[in-house]
């Protein structure tokens, strides 16, 4: 009795202690006035330097987290705001589907807290439970796999400090990363004669879609089938296995059918929007060292991923222990982790190859380097605690034997780190200071110790507990999570430009450096996309502005951002109409165009024609009409009429329009399927102006035009995933068995 009731505190401490990494990472940042999270400011950008402050952190600019990733978080909660659901996204590049960007993760569960508190706050929320999940599911696993309680918080803890998710905890692949122990559990079940468990792998890879990279989700399903035959090969037999893959197709379907919702959006943007080329990256000696010891690449180059690669030189001790303990440990974990590491030994592999060769996905979710690595953090994971459990269960004559060859291989480790890092001083000219030597011989030396201590103290908690707290310091000292916080002052400041360009009151167009200046989390609309969301006719559109900055006026840009570079040249024909507002400190203007076209207005004279041509899209060029007619030209005396916007939300624009004569209203927003509209209540037609913009016929007289964003791609993946939901909500229903009736005498 007393035993279980050690058992039942162990659990409960063990799973207690997760809160702890999630706790400290979050709670110390705040505490400081900081986001628990590396968001390289805007601060450093030449407008955006008056927020400048003496403790501003060494921010080289803005990445792609700045770009992509926060504003678009920050979205949702504008669309809950404003009563709508987060399907448009009418800040950028003239208007672009938020949900057909997977990336955006509008149905991600870590996105709930941005639907219902401000961006700043919900960010520290989020980041606190895909921590603390993060662990729970490794945790559960390792549980399930009857590690001891100490044991499977050592794996929850080190999943939690683990590269993907503790250092790329805003990127969409963290989201996915979390959910990723659960398969490894599903896959044992599924080979192990429980069919049912194909509920489970459906749920979980639904979980891993939603987080926002479809990539990912490509290279879990490709796991998990590979986890399947390599296990199936190792131990020479087909037993269930075609039970098995049943299964796994069934959980497929399942998963695709509740993930529709996010599929269809995403495969309309796809065939809307511009594929971006390949490029070939380097591939060298050197960077393979870097990917086998990510520990010298000291900027953390996400090129070839090296640091998704491993949670450290402590794992790597314990992966010379699980060698030299490999032929006495338990064969069902042994087989376990050989079939697994199979898996991970070719994933790696593939990674690698990604350097070696150019490799054009046309768009299509394929997995790039850091995705192929998706099974290795959990691969070192349970490898590190299925060799702390087999050390711990050596007998006294097997533990010296496998002390001797412990030592022999953690020699041979020693040497390749040693050589790795003479080699990457030498080649590549890297330099590393003493200071940094001595943290990696001291996580080394650390993990070596506790495995040594445990021979005189064979104590679970001792191994378990004491490699957790090795991990976290290792990952805190690589990863820097303290240091590399994020100042609130430096995340998207207020300043005199954002409230001076908000005041201007209209859509902003001007230098280049506006794709690099996110304005959207400010509620400021810009013609640039600094989301990198790229539709064709838009390419074509901002292609030509390059070459005709005065188009801007077609797109309804009546503020200019410009550099004295830019009114020297692009925009020197456009200095006589000029109008300087503003001129911060960094040197940019602010400029109002006067002569910029109304964001809703009407349009007379036109060219109907039967295809976009972008050669005919210049300044003094008519507008382009496809799909559409103009009336016949009405005498210029005529009244022009007034159009007025009555209502501009992110998923519906509507238009008042009073004393026109028959013409086209035209939308300077961009032209996207699913975007419908109503004249007075009835239903009509959008057609495309000068290739991007929304046009609707118009008769004479007044008239209510109502513009929604109601895409059949969402309609539908709504409908087949509630179908599939409750579909699989009822395969769940087991019915009770009826006793035999008995049979009369």
């Amino acid at each position: 009795m007393i035993l279980f009731g050690r058992k039942r505190i162990d659990a409960s401490l063990s799973f207690l202690l997760l809160f702890a990494v999630p706790t400290i990472s979050v709670v110390v940042p705040v505490v400081q006035g900081k986001l628990p999270a590396r968001i390289p400011g805007l601060v450093m950008e030449a407008p955006w330097q008056e927020a400048l402050s003496p403790d501003a952190s060494n921010s080289s600019g803005v990445n792609e987290t700045t770009l992509c990733y926060f504003p678009s978080l920050a979205l949702l909660g504008q669309s809950i705001t404003n009563g709508e659901f987060p399907l448009w996204n009418s800040y950028e590049a003239l208007g672009a589907p938020l949900l057909g960007v997977w990336k955006s993760r509008a149905l991600s569960p870590f996105s709930i807290p941005f639907y219902v508190i401000g961006p700043r706050k919900a960010l520290t929320v989020s980041i606190f439970f895909k921590l603390l999940l993060a662990g729970i599911c490794a945790w559960w696993v390792a549980r399930r796999f009857g590690f001891r309680p100490p044991i499977a918080f050592m794996a929850g803890a080190l999943y939690q400090v683990c590269a993907p998710v503790f250092a790329y905890r805003l990127d969409p692949v963290s989201d996915g990363f979390v959910w990723f122990p659960l398969l490894a559990w599903n896959a044992n079940q599924l080979l192990t004669a429980h069919p049912r468990s194909w509920r489970a792998i459906a749920l979980t890879f639904t979980l891993i879609g939603l987080g926002g990279s479809p990539e990912l989700l490509v290279a879990s399903l490709i796991c998990f089938s590979a986890m399947l035959v390599a296990y199936r090969l190792r131990v020479r037999g087909l037993d269930h296995f075609t039970t098995a893959s049943a299964g796994f197709l069934l959980a497929v379907v399942f998963a695709g059918g509740m993930l529709a919702v996010q599929i269809l959006p995403y495969v309309e943007y796809l065939r809307e929007s511009v594929y971006t080329p390949a490029t070939l990256t380097d591939w060298s000696p050197g960077r393979l060292a870097i990917l086998l010891f990510p520990v010298f690449d000291r900027g953390q180059d996400q090129g070839m991923a090296p640091a998704f690669a491993h949670i450290g030189i402590p794992a790597g001790v314990l992966c010379c222990l699980w060698i030299a303990l490999h032929k006495f440990a338990n064969r069902q974990r042994r087989r376990r982790m050989d079939a697994f590491g199979g898996v991970t030994l070719l994933f790696y592999l593939i990674a690698a190859a990604y350097s070696a060769m150019p490799v054009n996905t046309q768009g299509f979710p394929l997995p790039s380097a850091q995705h192929w690595l998706l099974p290795l953090p959990l691969w070192l994971v349970f490898m590190a605690a299925t060799a702390c459990e087999e050390w711990l269960e050596l007998d006294a004559g097997t533990s010296r034997l496998v002390l001797k060859r412990f030592l022999l291989i953690l020699a041979v480790f020693l040497l390749l780190v040693v050589s790795t890092g003479v080699y990457i001083s030498v080649v590549r000219g890297e330099s590393y200071s003493p200071l940094w030597w001595a943290g990696v011989i001291a996580g080394g030396t650390a993990m070596a110790a506790l495995i040594l201590l445990t021979l005189i103290w064979p104590k679970p908690r001792l191994i378990g507990y004491g490699t957790a707290l090795i991990g976290f310091l290792w990952s805190a000292w690589t990863f820097q999570p303290f240091i590399q916080s994020t100042p609130l002052s430096e995340v998207f400041p207020e300043t005199l430009f954002t409230r001076a360009t908000r005041e201007a009151g209209g859509r902003v167009a001007g230098t280049e450096n506006l794709n690099r200046w996110p304005l959207s989390v400010h509620g400021i609309a810009q013609v640039y996309n600094p989301g990198g969301v790229t539709l064709k006719r838009y390419a074509t559109f901002k292609e030509r502005l390059r070459q005709y900055p005065l188009l801007a006026r077609r797109a309804a840009a009546s503020v200019l951002l410009l550099s004295r570079q830019d009114i020297q040249g692009a925009y020197a024909a456009m200095r006589p109409d000029l109008n300087i507002q503003e001129v911060f400190p960094s040197g940019v203007v602010l400029i109002r165009d006067y002569e910029a076209q109304p964001r809703a207005r009407m349009l007379y004279a036109g060219k109907v024609v039967p295809s976009f041509s972008p050669d005919g899209l210049t300044p003094d060029a008519p507008s382009q009409i496809e799909d559409a007619m103009l009336p016949e030209k009405a005498s210029e005396s005529a009244a022009q009429g007034s159009v007025r916007i009555l209502r501009d939300g992110l998923t519906g624009v509507d238009i008042q329009v009073e004393g026109v004569r028959p013409g086209i209203l035209v939308l300077a927003d961009a032209w996207y399927p699913g975007w419908k509209a109503w004249v007075d209540g009835t239903p009509s037609k959008i057609c495309r102006v000068d290739g991007i913009f929304r046009g609707v016929e118009l008769g004479e007289g007044n008239h209510t035009v109502e513009m929604r964003y109601r895409p059949t791609s969402v309609i539908v993946g709504a409908m087949v995933s509630g179908c599939m939901i409750i579909l699989w909500l009822l395969t769940g229903i087991r019915i009770p068995r009826l006793p035999p009736r008995k049979q009369k005498a």
